[in-house]
């Protein structure tokens, strides 16, 4: 028997019942498509110097314990096959959003079929001479047992590609100037029971009225209550608000209002999921509902639902977090799509458009209101189905004035309640939702004084003014109040006037009058609390011409 034959033959079978661990065990380039960015990944996989372990917080990447996380920032670089785990890449930078990519083993290992072959070679080294025979049989038995072990526990899939690009980052939505302010109102997570589990017999989430099945085998820290998770992505989704400046922090009294501000609803409609084959991670599949809401009369502006599945690591919470990432990427993409972000624009370019379209109204009083006495006559209560304010009489025929807050969101379904205890319908003719001014014109005729607009002069800080409303009940329309303006303020670029005037509910759209009876602002809103006192606040009258295009002689 030639030795070179024996050597050969030998090798041959050592390397076919290994082929399995050598191609199981290759390695595959990865490319970030971002250039700058931090990657996090298990040490074990990355072929390279082992990275510093210190920055590990900075990546935002959840290692479990038996992990050994590593942090880089090679633009392109290599891992290792490593079994049948998939590998999870983190990738942070300044100003974008982190991603967590996972490769898991999805191609089949052909190269296992080889494993078979040194079986085919037993025949061969029966036929050989003694000694070859017996080395050959005790060193080929060796191979063969390593081959049927890789047959039995071998990979049956790998890692599917030798380069992969990971996808580029995406940039934190920012909230820009000419955008509203959005609110979290409400996260409601609709589920049948109040615990959420994971059932591990079947691989796939599911609601449990008891988890009693699992506790004899299992600790569970998949557990999840609903209310907990509700209180948790309320939070989650507050401060995601924040840190995209969608949420106003400033600390001043007037930096945002109803104006300029949004209200977000959110619905969790489903969760459900299941644990992948190669049991790396969990993965949880949402099912979440965004309702963008006018904060002015909650009407709704649009409604946009979207099921979302993320992957996080195998670790202790990871069901949690995985939902919590779904989550997360819902919000971002619901907040970066083209239709969210025209219906958050700042009302400004609207309400300018639409006081630009109209033409001049020229409007006339035959005879006006000579005192506050006579103008208390002239304010009544203006019902919107079944909240009602006030509006004052600027003109004859039938013209009023009202804050817009009033009518907004029920403009075919406004009455005034007459002087003489009728109840008459009114149109909407003009509304401006920056100044909060409304007109209003009577479907029929009032006998009724009309309130000369005051000259911008005649409201000075110090100057004595009357209030003239209908306040907390209709009941009490046409109730008047003195007091002073206090000063004037700039609430969201408009200038108005503070009045320590005793104002109330329902008193919204009544007038402003000095001591000549003439109309020095329209009340629109008062700073309430359990310490707070006389701060109350009026649209100033030069508005009224100016912004809603009248001409009043």
């Amino acid at each position: 028997m030639n030795k070179i034959v024996f050597g050969v033959v030998l090798a041959v079978a050592s390397i076919l019942s290994g082929c399995t661990y050598l191609f199981n065990y290759g390695k595959i380039e990865i490319v970030s498509s971002t250039s700058g960015t931090q990657k996090a990944v298990d040490s074990k996989y990355y072929c390279g110097t082992t990275p510093d372990l210190a920055n590990i917080a900075a990546s935002g990447m959840f290692f479990s314990v038996r992990q050994k996380p590593g942090i880089f920032t090679d633009s392109t670089f290599k891992i290792r096959n490593k079994k049948t785990t998939p590998v999870f890449i983190t990738e942070t930078k300044e100003g974008y959003l982190p991603q967590t990519t996972y490769i898991p083993t999805t191609k089949t290992n052909t190269a296992k079929l080889f494993s078979w072959l040194p079986f085919a070679l037993m025949p061969l080294i029966l036929t050989w001479e003694e000694p070859f025979m017996q080395i050959g049989a005790y060193s080929y038995l060796y191979t063969v047992c390593y081959g049927l072990g890789e047959l039995v526990f071998g990979a049956n899939r790998i890692y599917p590609y030798k380069t992969i690009v990971l996808p580029p980052l995406k940039p934190i939505p920012q909230k820009k100037a000419d955008e509203n302010f959005i609110v979290v109102d409400s996260v409601i997570v609709s589920c049948k029971t109040d615990i959420i589990d994971v059932d591990r017999k079947t691989r796939f989430y599911k609601y449990f009225d008891s988890t009693y099945t699992f506790k004899k085998n299992y600790q569970h820290s998949t557990q999840i209550k609903r209310k907990e998770l509700q209180y948790n992505l309320f939070e989650t989704a507050d401060s995601m608000m924040v840190k995209f400046g969608y949420t106003d922090t400033s600390s001043a009294l007037f930096s945002s209002d109803e104006y300029n501000t949004n209200l977000l609803k959110i619905k969790v409609k489903d969760i459900k999921g299941k644990i992948p084959r190669f049991k790396g991670g969990w993965i949880a599949d949402i099912t979440i509902e965004f309702t963008l809401i006018n904060m002015l009369g909650s009407d709704t502006l649009l409604t946009k639902e979207f099921t979302y599945g993320a992957i996080f690591p195998t670790s202790d919470y990871g069901f949690k977090k995985s939902i919590k990432k779904s989550f997360r990427e819902s919000l971002t993409e619901f907040l970066a799509m083209e239709d969210v972000k025209e219906a958050i624009k700042s009302r400004d370019s609207a309400v300018q458009s639409t006081v630009e379209s109209w033409d001049t109204l020229h409007l006339t009083g035959s005879e006006f209101c000579a005192s506050p006495k006579e103008a208390v006559k002239s304010v009544v209560t203006v019902i919107n189905g079944k909240s009602h304010g006030s509006a004052c009489c600027i003109a004859s025929g039938g013209y009023f004035i009202t804050a817009s807050h009033v009518v907004n969101g029920n403009e075919n379904n406004i009455y005034i309640l007459a002087p003489d205890g009728r109840k008459i319908k009114c149109q909407v003719l003009r509304s401006n939702l920056k100044h909060d001014l409304a007109l209003l014109k009577a479907d029929e005729i009032i006998e009724i004084k009309p309130i000369r607009i005051a000259s911008e002069n005649k409201g000075k800080t110090g100057s004595d003014v009357y209030a003239i409303g209908t306040p907390f009940d209709a009941e009490l329309g046409q109730s008047i109040s003195k007091g002073i303006i206090s000063g004037k303020r700039n609430i969201s670029d408009v200038l108005t006037l503070q009045t320590d005037v005793s104002v109330s509910p329902g008193h919204s759209g009544g007038a402003l009058v000095n001591d000549e009876g003439e109309l020095v602002g329209i009340i629109c809103s008062k700073i309430f609390g359990s310490s707070i006192e006389g701060i109350a606040f009026g649209m100033p009258a030069k508005y009224i011409q100016s912004e809603l295009k009248l001409d009043i002689k």
